[in-house]
């Protein structure tokens, strides 16, 4: 997560970076992406789902590069969690 921008009304403009892996032995669709932001006490205080590119698929043995920028995060948040369809959680 890159902080690009820090508004006066107390709000983030982030960047994210994230990577999607299948490893399984044959296509899958892209999942959608749930981003929580949660503060230095562990309470989310932002979430924000994104549909990547829901026609696309990830072949199998590789992963896909994504990007995006996420206005209105508050600036007081310190930790994301990215959660990948149903089954993956990552905390940066």
């Amino acid at each position: 997560m890159e902080v690009l921008e820090v508004h006066g009304d107390g709000t983030m403009q982030v960047r994210v970076r994230w990577i999607i892996i299948n490893n399984a032995d044959k296509e899958r669709f892209v999942p959608d992406v749930r981003f929580t932001f949660y503060d230095e006490n562990q309470k989310s205080v932002f979430s924000k789902k994104i549909e990547v590119d829901k026609y696309n698929v990830i072949k199998s043995k590789t992963g896909m590069h994504f990007e995006r920028v996420i206005e209105g995060v508050p600036s007081s948040a310190n930790t994301v969690q990215v959660r990948a369809g149903n089954a993956f959680e990552i905390f940066f």
